[in-house]
């Protein structure tokens, strides 16, 4: 699990959760979770708690998305990559059920999750019934719809997404490019 942060006294909270919601995703899985300490905008005590947390823990100078999102994938050691943003988290059992489904066929390089998307006190599902079935039947014609690939929903087998794909990313995107 790659956790890219600037660090913002403001984003402390989210990333606390973000954290904490790990385990809890994959209960009986063994994840390492690196953390991108992304900038100099933290406080200064932040990575001296990272630093005592079960995460491998990464330092950027310059502010970069997409240079963190390829330190975080390569410093990963594990065969399965996920990016996890410090204002997201992980529903419970989601991260164990798509490992289990990951490892079913080793062909498999990319597993798509849905989600949901909370506005305020209501939840509501990112892909909802039929976009799962539409986006199975021509994923690229699917883009041209919806973005249904969300930066917290994508599994990446590192055997088959080298990291040369994410250095062509620009700094700032979407997964859909």
């Amino acid at each position: 699990m790659v956790v890219r942060t600037l660090g913002r006294p403001e984003r402390l909270p989210g990333l606390r959760r973000a954290l904490a919601s790990i385990p809890e995703a994959a209960p009986g899985w063994s994840i390492e979770t690196v953390v991108v300490l992304n900038g100099e905008q933290f406080p200064e005590d932040l990575p001296a708690y990272l630093a005592a947390q079960p995460v491998v823990l990464c330092q950027l100078t310059e502010a970069s998305a997409a240079a963190a999102l390829i330190t975080g994938f390569e410093a990963a050691k594990g065969r399965w990559v996920m990016f996890l943003d410090d204002d997201d988290w992980l529903l419970e059992g989601g991260l164990g059920a798509a490992l289990h489904e990951a490892e079913r066929d080793p062909k498999i390089g990319l597993v798509v999750m849905n989600g949901e998307i909370l506005e305020g006190d209501r939840s509501r599902l990112f892909m909802p019934a039929p976009e799962p079935d539409r986006v199975r039947a021509d994923p690229m014609m699917a883009f041209f719809e919806s973005n249904w690939l969300a930066s917290s929903s994508g599994l990446f087998c590192k055997e088959r997404f080298p990291d040369q794909v994410f250095r062509s990313l620009p700094d700032h995107f979407e997964w859909s490019l």
